[in-house]
């Protein structure tokens, strides 16, 4: 499908290409189509919460907190525990992991 597109959106494409944010213009292109795609399933996804909460289909805040750092929490041990197998059993030193004590 050959398309002709208006100056201003080549020299859009042509300024992302210069600083390196895509590798042609068809990359510019479907990075672009990409970006609709997400802000459409972000819409999607408020218009969502925002039907949930009309009908009452909500928890408390401190509820799903709560419920969702112990979920980090749990996933962050199984990282942990996953890298120390592949280390043969040692815990690795990761750097920011946990914090130092004097």
């Amino acid at each position: 499908m050959p398309y002709q597109l208006p100056p201003d959106i080549q020299q859009r494409i042509k300024s992302y290409l210069e600083v390196g944010s895509g590798d042609s213009e068809d990359h510019v292109l479907r990075l672009a189509l990409d970006a609709l795609d997400w802000q459409e399933e972000e819409v999607r996804a408020i218009g969502q919460g925002i039907d949930d909460m009309e009908a009452g289909r909500v928890r408390p805040l401190r509820e799903f907190d709560k419920e969702f750092r112990t979920q980090k929490k749990s996933h962050r041990m199984r990282d942990a525990r996953s890298h120390s197998d592949e280390a043969g059993g040692r815990i690795p030193a990761v750097i920011g992991l946990f914090p130092l004590r004097s």
